[in-house]
């Protein structure tokens, strides 16, 4: 420590009286985030917005679900804030959901709130699709008609001129009690007009020794009202009044040490429930708090019990607190035997011996996907019993795996999907064997869902691969497929390829692939054997193919071209060729033309016209073009000439509409190539038919079969 004064003086100590250095210790920071103002903000038909506030800065999470099952977490918020605000997503419409805030701070410290509820809107109750993201216009809501749910109304701190009254309600709403010595009670509280859910009245300048008749009412912000039903308590005698305040200060004690057991109990990894249907009681610690102050010589059981935890399939866990040292004992029973009295039909689990003031019971063998009524009860030393009200829970589904799919498959990757009847995590064991030996699963095996999608990378072409998907629940049991196979494609692969020269400046690039693919092109020119790579050009046609055609144009002739062909799948994998350098060269070798055909019918319908079919082919791509006149004499002057065609091409058809039946014809065939080198045929004569003859059957005769009455007139053929 060091210290100066107004004249500049130092003294510095780094000892204490005793003579040793001055030290001091960090403590550690294990207090957990104190989590406040939970409210559900911007509500739609599937999504609802939660905010709550913290005392430090901590993380966000909330966990949700129906039905008294919390199986649904949003994706934890890792950003450390003291405001919070998290989206659940993908709810359904007209559905009410139970929910409860998450927030973790920086040591490591969680808090988790008590249980609150929402409703989602109908699918009516929205103009155009609301949204919370930002998307579309927010969701109007329709005015709100339903009055309050009042539940656990309790009489606590009961002395001999006063009581104290609590409930709770699902909705923020007003407080009012009406109570006297009978039914037409006569007095009332003045009514409490702040909206809470947590409610406490308190009744003063009553009568010692007397029993009390009282209901509650609550008033929602919409002005709907809720009446509860008749409850009772009795004063205390004057004598017993003593040491009521100092008792209540004790049990107030219990009641926040029972918060802490319950999270104990309450397991967030094993889908956990820390509510039933009905009983949302610890959704105020206020309430349990107040509730705990209750006086009596039985074992009161607290409003901050019974808590539903840890359930499965087929087990379930109940906590609760009572206010002296009692047994724990759970009746239960099948909801479907709800006709029969509970006495007739509950079975019995707990332990009778042993007496606590904190009580948990885990129920085992209960059916999968079903709705248990329980009550639990506590006696103590002394034979005095007390029982809570009958509430519900409903057991998980039995998980189980189907719709196991491997998809999208190519040469190097896969996508595996699968469902399971629950939420649970995604995992795919895959190998070239059933030993497996790979595997993919999410970040840390903990996104819980019902649709499964995992992709498998880095696979071998042409491969067969085992595999199986398993999936773990929230109650930590591991499901597991059969075996299954798929077999990835083969890599594309260009095999046989040809080059042409069409005209002076363009060439035709012909080439043939193992599976389907696009077709691209890259020529770039040399000059001074230089390649020009600023001169590079490129065709490419999308539509997918085996064989593949691309005509190059912008040649010159002299030029040496570098080319490269190039074919990619339908998946994106690609396969590329360097083929030898070309020059552009203007080709003076004669074109030649062969294999000249010709078949012909009758057109349907009119047995006058003739359609005739003419074929050949040259040496390298032409234009096409026949010359032909009626009769067998030869007379320029009579020729008729079909129009060019200027498709260059080495396969040629011609077809003829206007010749006549049973007439003999002579024609020939004349091509030009690219180079304004011509050919012309020799002469043919052909013979139209009498009789009628569908270009069907002309066609499936076939091209290939000799026309056997064609002559060649030079030849005598």
């Amino acid at each position: 420590m060091k210290s100066k004064d107004t004249s500049a003086n130092l003294a510095v100590e780094d000892k204490d009286t005793n003579g040793a250095l001055l030290t001091f210790t960090t403590t550690k920071d294990s207090t957990g985030p104190v989590i406040s103002d939970i409210e559900a903000v911007s509500v739609t038909k599937d999504s609802a917005a939660i905010t709550w506030a913290t005392d430090e800065l901590a993380t966000s999470q909330v966990q949700y679900g129906t039905g008294g099952s919390y199986n649904n977490f949003t994706v934890l918020d890792e950003d450390l804030e003291t405001s919070h605000s998290v989206v659940m997503k993908a709810l359904n419409p007209s559905t009410g959901y139970s929910y409860l805030v998450i927030s973790k701070d920086s040591s490591g410290n969680e808090s988790v709130s008590s249980i609150y509820l929402l409703t989602t809107l109908d699918d009516t109750s929205a103009a155009g699709e609301g949204s919370i993201d930002g998307e579309g216009e927010e969701a109007v809501v329709e005015e709100d008609t339903t009055a309050p749910t009042i539940f656990s109304v309790a009489a606590a701190s009961v002395g001999d001129t006063s009581a104290t009254i609590t409930w709770l309600t699902n909705e923020s709403s007003t407080s009012q009690v009406e109570y006297g010595t009978g039914t037409s009670y006569g007095s009332s509280t003045t009514i409490d007009i702040d909206l809470e859910l947590s409610h406490t009245s308190a009744l003063s300048g009553l009568t010692a020794d007397t029993a009390y008749h009282y209901k509650v009412r609550s008033k929602d912000s919409s002005g709907n009202e809720a009446v509860s039903g008749d409850y009772t308590f009795t004063t205390l005698k004057e004598s017993e009044s003593e040491g009521v305040e100092e008792k209540a200060v004790e049990e107030e004690k219990k009641a926040g040490a029972f918060l802490s057991f319950v999270g104990s109990l309450f397991r967030r990894d094993s889908g956990a429930s820390s509510d039933v249907k009905k009983a949302s009681s610890e959704a105020s610690e206020k309430a349990a708090m107040v509730e705990a102050k209750r006086v009596a010589d039985i074992p009161i059981i607290g409003t901050s019990g019974p808590v539903l935890a840890d359930i499965s399939s087929t087990e379930a866990t109940i906590a609760w607190t009572t206010t002296i040292p009692a047994n724990s004992i759970v009746a239960f029973r099948p909801e479907s035997q709800g006709d029969e009295p509970m006495e007739a039909s509950f079975i019995s689990a707990g332990d009778f011996n042993k007496f606590v003031e904190e009580h948990a019971v885990n129920l085992k063998g209960l059916y999968p996907n079903t709705v248990y009524e329980f009550q639990v009860k506590s006696m103590d030393s002394q034979g005095k019993v007390n029982a809570s009200g009958i509430n519900n829970f409903e057991t998980l589904s039995e998980p189980t795996i189907f719709d196991v799919k491997a998809s999208d498959i190519t040469s190097d990757s896969a996508v595996i999907t699968w469902k399971t009847n629950i939420p649970a995590s995604s995992k795919v064991e895959y190998g070239s064997g059933a030993g497996y030996g790979k595997k993919a699963e999410d970040s840390k095996g903990l996104s819980f869902t019902t649709l499964h999608v995992s992709g498998l990378k880095g696979l071998e072409s042409e491969k067969v691969y085992h595999y199986r998907v398993a999936s773990t629940d929230l109650a930590g049991r591991v499901l597991t497929s059969g075996d299954m196979t798929f077999k990835t494609p083969p890599r594309p692969k260009i095999g046989e390829y040809s080059i042409a020269q069409l005209t002076p400046e363009k060439a035709v690039l012909k080439w043939k692939t193992n599976v389907e693919c696009d077709s691209t092109v890259e020529y770039t020119p040399y000059r001074k054997k230089k390649l020009i790579k600023a001169e590079a050009m490129a065709q490419m046609k999308p539509e997918l193919s085996l064989e593949h055609e691309m005509i190059i144009g912008g040649l010159e002739i002299g030029i040496t071209y570098q080319i490269k062909i190039k074919s990619k799948d339908l998946h994106g994998n690609d396969a590329a060729m360097k083929i030898p350098d070309y020059t552009a060269k203007v080709d003076t070798t004669p074109l030649e033309i062969s294999q000249v055909r010709a078949r012909n019918a009758l057109l349907a319908g009119n047995e006058e016209k003739i359609q005739t079919i003419i074929s050949w082919q040259t040496s390298r791509p032409a234009s096409s073009q026949i010359i032909y006149q009626a009769g067998v004499k030869k007379d320029p002057r009579s020729e008729t000439k079909t129009p060019l065609d200027t498709n260059l091409t080495t396969n040629h058809v011609v077809v003829l509409t206007s010749l006549r039946p049973a007439a003999i014809y002579r024609f020939n065939v004349a091509s030009v190539d690219g180079f304004n080198n011509s050919v012309t045929s020799e002469d043919y004569t052909l013979l139209t038919p009498q009789k009628k003859k569908g270009i069907i059957q002309v066609i499936a005769e076939g091209f290939e079969e000799k026309f056997g009455w064609v002559k060649n007139i030079r030849g005598g053929k």
